[in-house]
């Protein structure tokens, strides 16, 4: 289930990359802002949790420990402090499990105004 979710995670970044062509400045701050979204979001599963185990009569004790052992199974979090935590980090992800080819940055000259223009190929 992790390495689903993981190569799935990393799909979605690379597609906000390669797709929409977004800089690695915007997309880091992407994973920055999912991450405190998805903690309120565990919040939330986990009091729903612990509602509905106290009414089904479970000791605190037995509810706190599933409660625990879920926090930690948090895989956006996960991910993006680890795998995904920079850009340099999800780039070197890329390249060890989708065959990933950094596009490399040519000069095309430059226009009517003298400002240089550049492409990229991969």
């Amino acid at each position: 289930m992790c390495d689903n979710f993981k190569h799935d995670l990393a799909l979605f970044h690379l597609k906000l990359q390669a797709k929409f062509l977004l800089p690695a400045t915007v997309i880091q701050k992407i994973a920055e802002e999912i991450t405190p979204i998805n903690g309120l979001n565990q919040e939330y599963v986990l009091s729903t949790a612990k509602q509905k185990l106290s009414l089904l009569g479970m000791c605190s004790e037995s509810v706190n420990s599933i409660l625990d052992e879920l926090k930690g199974s948090d895989l956006v979090s996960l991910c993006n402090q680890t795998d995904f935590r920079n850009d340099y980090v999800r780039k070197k992800f890329f390249k060890n499990h989708f065959h990933y080819v950094e596009p490399t940055l040519f000069v095309l000259g430059t226009d009517d105004d003298r400002k240089e223009c550049f492409g990229h190929s991969s």
